[in-house]
């Protein structure tokens, strides 16, 4: 997948809002999308002009994400 976004955390919120703007998105909360995302998406890479400008991969947020301890 891919999405345009100005960093690679800010791609969870560039994502959360695209979900947030669909008819099913728009009945639930922005905290239940980001807390999905969070625990389904391993790795974002984001890239500026066909280089890595940032890698953003954080494996004990996304576990307390899933275990629902935020």
């Amino acid at each position: 997948m891919s999405t345009h976004a100005n960093s690679a955390r800010d791609a969870f919120n560039r994502i959360g809002l695209l979900i947030k703007a669909t008819p099913i998105g728009r009945m639930l909360d922005m905290s239940d999308i980001m807390r999905m995302l969070y625990s389904t998406i391993d790795v974002v890479v984001h890239m500026e002009k066909r280089k890595i400008k940032e890698i953003y991969f954080d494996p004990e947020y996304k576990m307390q994400c899933v275990n629902g301890s935020l």
